[in-house]
């Protein structure tokens, strides 16, 4: 191989231009602070080549100043990989099963949706362990570079939690702009039935009079979960497709979905000895908040308002529970009821105009899933990117499951 002091005149101008295009093609991506030092470099590499060769010939020569060098390189090529293009995470909760599984590892684009700029050392990869000072949430202004798709229903996104410093991974039922509705298993978005994900989760209550035993086997054989069997109930969790199947045999009486409704009515007996089968902390929080009369659930709730950018809603006494902390912890505006009257900024307000998007996430494993009907709307520069591959998964007991490896999603 030939030395890069003998790369012949033109090869050597040819790698400049190249460079050229690729760092202004970044530029117009990013922004255009970075071309100054650009310019600045390149430059220097133009106007004086002997002196560049001779520096390139220098390092390249020195194995102790050449070592160091690749090894920072490659560190700084990794780092603007996770930050511009890829990231990986692993999936600690079983609240997306079957979709997702405690285990997997996934690789997260955040080209589709465009990748956030670092607005301090604290969020660059690896470099945040030198960022000492906590940075002040509510002043910073997040910019997200354009990416090469939009958000969709039904979208696997990776975020930061609207309200503490954790990452979460939902699927996206609701955009900006949207009405959804919530009734048993069946979702309505601006009043249109959408298609439940393939493997989707709920959980459910079974009763036969006398044949538990022929149940058990059958939800053994679909590969359903069983959590809790009784000589007078039994709860598992399956997907829509086992339901009908359980359904249709000729020994199950009742399959229905376990809603609060249920837990209250059939649970009670069980509560002292079985208090994980009603424990509430999941419960549907946030929307609960929103209309003391209706008293909204898990699994019945709305039409709820998904807000938008620029969109303008009517303040009531009853929805401004559910657009209080966004108004307040997100767009940075105080929020006070005084005599059934809504005060934002210490001014009496009948309506308020949503300064960024937000998106409403629920988990496949509906039953067993803390999302937005427990934290509500997710920002959107709280959204880090689409995941859209198993890359590899030690779910279960199993060093590998072979089976996900390199598995897209869906």
């Amino acid at each position: 191989m030939r030395r890069l002091t003998n790369i012949p005149h033109r090869r050597y101008y040819g790698i400049l231009i190249l460079t050229a295009v690729l760092f202004v093609a970044f530029t117009l991506w990013t922004g255009w602070l970075q071309l100054l030092f650009f310019l600045l470099l390149w430059g220097l590499l133009a106007v004086m080549p002997k002196k560049t060769k001779q520096a390139f010939r220098y390092f390249s020569g020195n194995y102790w100043i050449k070592a160091p060098i690749y090894f920072i390189l490659i560190f700084l090529f990794a780092i603007f990989i996770r930050v511009f293009f890829f990231e990986i995470y692993n999936i600690p909760s079983g609240s997306m099963k079957n979709t997702l599984l405690p285990g997997d590892v996934v690789v997260v684009n955040k080209l589709v949706y465009g990748p956030e700029l670092p607005q301090s050392l604290e969020e660059v990869p690896w470099l945040n362990i030198f960022h000492t000072t906590q940075d002040d949430e509510s002043t910073k202004k997040v910019k997200r570079l354009k990416g090469f798709g939009k958000i969709g229903y039904n979208d696997i996104i990776v975020f930061d939690h609207p309200s503490n410093p954790s990452v979460y991974v939902k699927r996206c039922v609701g955009l900006p702009g949207d009405s959804l509705k919530l009734s048993g298993s069946q979702l309505f978005v601006n009043n249109k039935l959408m298609n439940n994900p393939n493997g989707l989760l709920n959980k459910y209550w079974v009763y036969s009079n006398d044949q538990f035993e022929k149940i058990r086997k059958k939800i053994t054989q679909y590969n359903a979960d069983l959590v809790h069997a009784s000589d007078s109930l039994m709860i598992a969790i399956m997907p829509g497709k086992v339901k009908i199947k359980l359904e249709q045999s000729s020994f199950v009486d009742s399959v229905k979905l376990l809603t609060s409704e249920l837990k209250s009515i059939y649970y009670r007996k069980f509560y002292k000895n079985n208090q994980y089968l009603i424990n509430q902390s999941g419960e549907a929080q946030f929307l609960a908040k929103a209309n003391d009369k209706n008293k909204w659930q898990n699994f019945n709730f709305g039409p709820v308002y998904v807000p938008a950018k620029g969109e303008t809603i009517q303040l009531t006494s009853h929805n401004i529970s559910l657009y209080r902390e966004i108004i307040e912890k997100h767009e940075q505006h105080t929020v006070k009821e005084k005599n059934g009257k809504v005060y934002i900024d210490e001014r009496m307000q009948d309506r308020y105009q949503f300064e960024q998007n937000y998106y409403f996430m629920l988990g496949d494993n509906r039953s067993n899933s803390i999302d937005s009907r427990t934290w509500g709307f997710v920002p959107e520069d709280h959204l880090i990117g689409k995941a859209t591959l198993i890359l590899f998964s030690r779910a279960g007991e199993k060093w590998m499951k072979w089976d996900r490896f390199f598995k897209p999603l869906k």
